[in-house]
């Protein structure tokens, strides 16, 4: 058996790169003086977004203490999303950016409005960053927001009323890769617009491509709009070849609603023509993109190949273009109808997690026995169960699906994490030897709808006795009594999510604080 303090230091120092930095100085920090050398003295990526709060504030504490650990930090990611507490704010009352010399990359998530001036302030010293992403809370619009880093390369954001106010004296002319969730067309212009020597742009929700960016080496779209001019193969063709010469990587995701036509007619008249076009030999021979298609009732998806989509709802109006057979990029199935049985033959080698849409268990057109038995047929024969994580059952309408779980549990060893509606939980929990199931293997719950409201906490008790190794769960509760008891009913949670807590009493939080530190 090999131990890890035998090893050389070049290979911990290769181990150590690959460790978030809290995470790294929580495990070796004081552990032995030779390993204390080494994590006080490498480059530090620090991401807080999945991290402790007790495990944060540790780390905050360090950087107090020995200040050449800030001087190493080169990536920094902070966020305030419901579980982190506020770090953004925490982390910028007690260090200034300035402090981090040697800062390069800076990500911020769900950036408070108060917490903007603050965030412009600190930018000023950042003068060596060159990678910045951010997205701002509760869609807060920055009227007075200046960028001025002289070294940035990199700019990634979720909307463009968070692209930075641009003055007359100032653009952002060193941006190279520009990446903006949703941008309309005009929005879109005032982008390229500033960014002359732009190489790498992603851009969804966009509807019109321009001729202003000669240097553009990869692009990639993923729009969802009725414009059907999107899949005219010569216009992409011709704009490509005028404007874009300089383009190598084309990756892109249509997804077109047809408002007014039928689907087949549309592919019999022009649609077909449109489409045929994208196999021709400047798609697949010149640039070696290939081209795919997903049919549905009242809307066409057209893709490169490999998907840059990891999600895949079928339904039984679902059709595939032959070229698009393999699945394996596919991480989340949902199965939107009971149809889907009879006519697909595509197998799921990767997912990750399986979806049981509403509308599988609605308008069953024969015996629900002869149903789950072909459900559970068709599954073993086009999912690879060893691979899942997770099931999400959405409401099914009363329907008992007791006896696929229990074949799905057999397979899916991996399986840890449920999402179901309140309703059909209970139905569920009937089942011995499915609460077996749950009991040894499910460490993450969802419970969706108002689980407790009208009922008795007292009387839902068994409910988490048969979830005892359950370590995240996200549900509704009304009371603060019943969240007290909920919290000490369960005593391995590391993580928990509760909506409609209508009153928090100090008793409450004194518990909490008591009981779970971190």
């Amino acid at each position: 058996m090999m131990i890890f303090e035998l090893l050389p230091n070049e290979i911990v120092l290769e181990c150590f790169i690959y460790l978030n930095a809290p995470d790294l100085f929580y495990a070796f920090d004081n552990l032995n003086n030779r390993f204390q050398q080494l994590i006080e003295n490498i480059p530090l990526s620090v991401y807080c977004q999945d991290v402790r709060k007790r495990i944060f504030d540790q780390f905050c504490s360090q950087l107090h203490i020995k200040l050449q650990i800030k001087r190493n930090i080169y990536s920094l990611q902070l966020s305030n999303k419901n579980e982190t507490c506020g770090q953004i704010g925490c982390f910028f009352s007690q260090f200034s950016l300035d402090e981090f010399d040697h800062l390069r990359s800076l990500i911020l998530i769900n950036v408070k409005p108060d917490e903007i001036q603050t965030l412009e302030y600190a930018l000023l010293s950042l003068s060596n960053l060159s990678y910045f992403a951010y997205n701002l809370k509760s869609n807060s619009i920055l009227n007075s927001f200046t960028l001025s880093l002289p070294n940035l390369r990199r700019l990634v954001l979720e909307n463009f009323y968070e692209w930075p106010f641009l003055t007359r004296q100032m653009t952002l002319n060193t941006l190279t890769h520009v990446t903006i969730t949703n941008c309309n067309d005009d929005e879109y212009y005032e982008v390229i617009q500033n960014t002359s020597m732009l190489k790498y742009l992603e851009i969804t929700n966009l509807s019109l491509m321009s001729k202003k960016l000669p240097n553009l080496k990869i692009l990639t779209l993923s729009v969802a709009s009725g414009d059907e001019d999107l899949l005219d193969a010569l216009s992409w063709q011709n704009l490509i070849s005028s404007s874009l010469s300089h383009l190598r990587i084309f990756k892109f995701y249509f997804s077109i609603t047809l408002y007014d036509e039928n689907i087949n007619d549309w592919l019999n008249t022009i649609g077909f023509n449109m489409i045929k076009n994208f196999e021709n030999d400047f798609w697949t021979k010149q640039h070696h993109w290939n081209i795919a298609y997903q049919l549905e009732i009242d809307h066409i998806i057209v893709f490169t190949l490999p998907c840059m989509k990891y999600d895949c709802k079928i339904t039984s109006h679902t059709k595939f273009s032959q070229n698009y057979l393999s699945m394996d990029h596919i991480m989340y199935l949902t199965l939107g109808s009971s149809v889907i049985l009879n006519h697909l033959n595509t197998f799921f080698s990767n997912l990750h997690s399986l979806t049981f849409d509403r509308q599988l268990f609605i308008s069953l057109e024969f015996d629900y026995d002869s149903f789950v038995l072909n459900l559970m047929e068709w599954i073993k024969k086009f999912i690879n169960l060893s691979s899942i994580q997770r099931l999400n059952i959405e409401n099914t309408s009363g329907k008992d699906l007791s006896s696929i779980l229990i074949e799905i549990f057999e397979t899916a060893s991996h399986l840890s994490a449920i999402s179901v509606y309140s309703t059909d939980l209970l139905i569920l929990l009937k089942d011995d030897q499915l609460c077996q199931y749950f009991d040894k293997r499910i460490t993450e719950l969802t419970i969706r709808e108002d689980l407790f409201y009208g009922q008795s906490f007292n009387l839902l008790k068994p409910i988490w006795e048969k979830f005892s190794n359950l370590k995240r769960l996200k549900c509704e509760i009304r009371t603060h009594d019943d969240l007290l008891t909920l919290l000490k009913q369960l005593p391995k949670l590391t993580n928990l999510s509760v909506f409609k807590i209508t009153t928090f009493r100090e008793d409450v939080k004194g518990w909490i604080e008591e009981n779970i530190p971190e």
